[in-house]
């Protein structure tokens, strides 16, 4: 066949004078058959390797997805109104992935029913046209012809022989079981699919010796030939003589399923483009209406691609037009896995337990759906969902109603270290990171991706800058920056956030990707996905400001440690940041992380849960009842109250052991350290005085530790 139609090409090219010689490089005499998946794994191995051996590629359509980046958008070098031809939704599903013409199909394959004349006459039987009457007519007949001795004739063969015969059989038969012509497929969870599998299993049982089903195909082939099928279920191989090829059965009259299995035509991306334009005449030509009436009907008489042919006189004699237009085809969906082998393996597997009676009807076909379908968070769904989704309501309530506590006048007291401005700047922080959560529910998108990343990265900031804001108003040494801080404070918070947001409003140009995640055995999902440069430099950037914030806030406390002013918040805000820092880890660490998504969504929102409720149960609940409950009001049960005169001697002791230890320092280095060692001590001694001030001070009165003896007094505060 494939030297005929070279030669036809390069007659029309001479008489054309297009200057095109085609050459075809054949694989295999079966390449439709059972060399189907080798040949499919050499033309991957070329395509991955960008090989420009051949300018054409012959392909099944259900590798469309696989073969996308390798394959040249058509549109861009045949005429639209050629593919226009194309365009009927069924032709046009094997031609089209993502809005690009990756190959035009040259002929095309029916899954059909060949019924035995012979036996059908001889009860007076007509062909059947739903499942119930081929099982009751083969029922029969096989009924009385074993009564005459008969023990080869087979009611029905099944016709799962093969990787692809298997997927394409239960597509079909599932197809088949629709309600009316005009529905959709049903899926694989429903209750039509359940009745297909049950239906056939009835079949196989009644009408079908043991292993039949699942023989191999040449044996069935060999069968129909013979004449011992009943009724065969098969690719379309042409007439015989004592056979009429006919549609599918179907659940209901009028409502049938046949497998469609095309040989397509495409154009190597990485050729060049004199080639490619070449390639495209050869492409034009195949599947013109010239070439597809004489070549593929007339010589081959196989079923053409272009429906208009149907009803086209000269072709009717040559192949049954009428069947041609009654069949119901259903296409293997191309766009369920990027391992297309991988799949149709598993559901190969899968139908054959179920042919076995390892597992039930409903077991295989959610197993199936698994397979094939991307899940998703909902609450109809998924009762951890439910729970989850309750929960993080209660959560978003509980730090919503946080706000009436810093306006009641008797617990303002316990709220003094940040302003009321600052406080709804973290709470709103905190009922961010909530929503983004949220929008994890329902199927995922691009846009929700966005959301997600920009809700949480936003949440963060606005949860970290107020305290940033407080530390480096509270620092230890008088300046400038300090000053201009405590008069600006909503406008230094803004301009914090809005960097975040910026960086977020930036990473729009180089938005996310839906990347499909595949899990053995388990539910397939959708993950938020950055695969270029520019996207991954800006998420990085986004995670490097908000460390840089959260090293400088725990640094800043570690400075202040010892203030008197805010020695009680100091302590309080160490736990929440050592929380928040704990939560970005690990849900950083989820992040990477490809398995069960059920169980990703539910650890990572029982983190954010979990330790937001802490958070905010910690500052605005267990502070103020253990004070509310305390009969003495200056003391804290959380808190042990201690002079200030014994803190300073303490501070003043660690000062002066530092000292000590400076001045020993100091010795040394003038014998063994260099005067980057002695610059290095300095710089420790400057942050260790820093860290044992007592008071907000000048740099000489730090450095000179003079903030000890001149803040002695009978003041008290408190420590952990």
């Amino acid at each position: 066949m494939y030297e005929n139609i070279t030669h036809y090409f390069n007659e029309y090219s001479k008489e054309n004078n297009l200057n095109i010689k085609l050459e075809s490089s054949i694989f295999s005499d079966k390449i439709i058959t059972q060399e189907k998946v080798s040949y499919d794994n050499a033309l991957e191995y070329l395509l991955y390797r960008k090989s420009q051996k051949y300018d054409i590629y012959a392909f099944d359509p259900v590798y469309m997805k696989q073969y996308s980046k390798h394959l040249e958008d058509l549109k861009y070098y045949i005429p639209q109104e050629h593919l226009d031809m194309y365009s009927e939704p069924t032709m046009k599903e094997i031609s089209v992935f993502q809005d690009k013409w990756l190959g035009l199909p040259f002929f095309i394959k029916y899954m059909v029913l060949y019924a035995n004349n012979i036996f059908l006459n001889k009860y007076n039987k007509p062909i059947p046209k739903t499942w119930d009457e081929l099982h009751e007519t083969a029922k029969y007949i096989l009924e009385q012809e074993r009564l005459l001795n008969n023990t080869e004739l087979i009611g029905y063969n099944g016709f799962f022989s093969s990787t692809i015969d298997t997927v394409c059989g239960v597509t079909d038969l599932i197809y088949s079981f629709r309600d009316s012509k005009n529905s959709p497929f049903p899926g694989f969870n429903s209750e039509n699919a359940i009745n297909s599998l049950n239906k056939i299993m009835e079949l196989k049982n009644d009408i079908s010796p043991d292993g039949m089903f699942t023989t191999y195909e040449d044996y069935s082939y060999d069968m129909l030939f013979e004449s011992k099928l009943l009724f065969s279920k098969m690719w379309d191989c042409g007439q015989n003589d004592d056979y009429t090829m006919t549609l599918m059965p179907g659940n209901n009259e009028g409502v049938s399923g046949s497998c469609i299995e095309a040989f397509s035509l495409g154009i190597n991306k990485y050729i060049s483009e004199e080639h490619k334009k070449a390639a495209a005449e050869v492409i034009k030509y195949f599947t013109s209406m010239e070439a597809q009436k004489k070549l593929i009907i007339k010589d081959y008489k196989l079923f053409t691609p272009l429906m208009s042919l149907y009803d086209d006189e000269e072709s009717c004699t040559f192949i049954n037009c009428e069947l041609g237009k009654q069949l119901q085809g259903i296409n293997r969906d191309n766009s369920l896995a990027d391992d297309y082998d991988n799949y149709a393996t598993k559901i190969e597997k899968l139908i054959y337990q179920f042919l076995s009676n390892e597992k039930t009807a409903q077991e295989v076909l959610i197993e199936i759906e698994n397979i094939t379908k991307i899940h998703f968070i909902s609450i109809k769904s998924m009762k951890e969902a439910l729970i989850i989704f309750i929960l993080l309501l209660i959560t978003l309530l509980v730090v919503l109603l946080s706000i009436i506590l810093i306006f009641i006048p008797k617990l303002k007291p316990y709220f003094n270290f940040l302003s009321n401005t600052m406080w709804l700047i973290y709470i709103i922080g905190n009922s961010l990171i909530i929503f983004s959560e949220i929008f994890y529910y329902g199927i995922l998108s691009v846009f929700k991706c966005h959301m997600i990343n920009s809700l949480r990265t936003v949440g963060y900031i606005g949860n970290f800058t107020p305290i940033l804001c407080q530390l480096l108003i509270k620092f230890p040494i008088i300046n400038k920056y300090s000053k201009w801080i405590e008069k600006h404070k909503l406008l230094f918070n803004l301009f914090v956030i809005s960097i975040e947001i910026l960086f977020n409003i930036l990473s729009i140009i180089s938005p996310y990707k839906l990347e499909d995640i595949y899990v053995e055995d388990g539910q397939n999902y959708n993950k938020c996905h950055i695969n270029n440069f520019i996207g991954n430099l800006f998420y990085r950037i986004q995670n490097i400001y908000i460390l840089i914030i959260y090293i400088g806030i725990i640094f800043l406390i570690f400075l202040e440690w010892n203030i008197q002013e805010t020695f009680y918040y100091i302590r309080i805000f160490f736990v929440v940041m050592i929380m928040d820092g704990l939560s970005l880890i690990l849900i950083e660490i989820i992040k990477t992380l490809n398995f069960n998504f059920k169980i990703l969504y539910t650890i990572r929102s029982v983190i954010i849960i979990l330790f937001l409720l802490t958070n905010q149960i910690y500052l605005f609940g267990i502070q103020i009842i253990f004070n509310i409950i305390n009969e003495k009001k200056e003391e804290d049960l959380l808190f042990i109250k201690v002079p200030l005169s014994t803190i300073n001697q303490c501070a003043t002791s660690t000062t002066n052991e530092s000292s000590i230890s400076h001045q020993s320092n100091i010795s040394s280095d003038k014998n063994d350290k260099s005067k980057t060692s002695q610059t290095t001590n300095k710089r420790t001694s400057i942050v260790l005085s820093l860290h044992n001030s007592v008071n907000i001070e000048t740099y000489d009165k730090i450095i000179n530790n003079n903030s000890n003896n001149n803040s002695i007094n009978n003041n008290f505060y408190y420590i952990i």
